[in-house]
């Protein structure tokens, strides 16, 4: 009996029917041989594949967060310019209703001058007629 490289027990070629055998053995060997490397290979480019997915998802939920942050940043710098249009806005406002605050009273002011005028002008011509 011989025994191959893997173990297993085989009989001489005196023990069996010759050199066939012994070539059937070589070349089951041989094809698991390749098999064992063609496993190997696959395996390492499993490895290799989900090494490359799980960098494809790192980059990609590094992407998704950068965007969310430049997306909130964004939004608080809008909000704040906003804000700021706003508060100029509203102050532009309180000091118009001022300033129309202030022409009301002007205007009131000359209505009565305006009135007392015309009773003055009444009370000229009065004068001037009745004289």
């Amino acid at each position: 009996t011989s025994r191959t490289p893997c173990g297993w027990t085989f009989a001489t070629m005196d023990e069996t029917r010759g050199p066939s055998m012994k070539k059937k053995i070589q070349d089951l060997e041989e094809g698991m041989s390749r098999q064992n490397s063609t496993s190997t290979r696959l395996s390492e480019q499993l490895y290799e594949l989900q090494n490359s997915n799980k960098a494809t998802e790192d980059g990609a939920g590094q992407m998704v967060k950068d965007l969310a942050d430049r997306i909130r940043q964004e939004f608080t710098e809008l909000k704040e310019e906003l804000d700021h249009k706003f508060n100029l806005q509203t102050a532009e406002n309180k000091r118009l209703q001022g300033h129309i605050s202030s022409l009301k009273t002007e205007n009131q002011a000359l209505e009565r001058r305006t009135v007392a005028l015309e009773k003055r002008v009444k009370v000229l011509e009065a004068e001037m007629l009745g004289e």
